[in-house]
């Protein structure tokens, strides 16, 4: 269940607008994945 809520947040921060997405995708996944921990 984590996993797929996992996936779900990450789907949510690349259509999100903001430059640190666009700019550090996978630093905005790990602290994702972090949070989800």
């Amino acid at each position: 269940m984590k996993e797929a809520l996992l996936l779900i947040d990450i789907q949510n921060i690349y259509f999100m607008p903001g430059p640190m997405h666009l700019h550090n995708p996978k630093e905005t996944v790990r602290k994702a994945a972090e949070v989800l921990e």
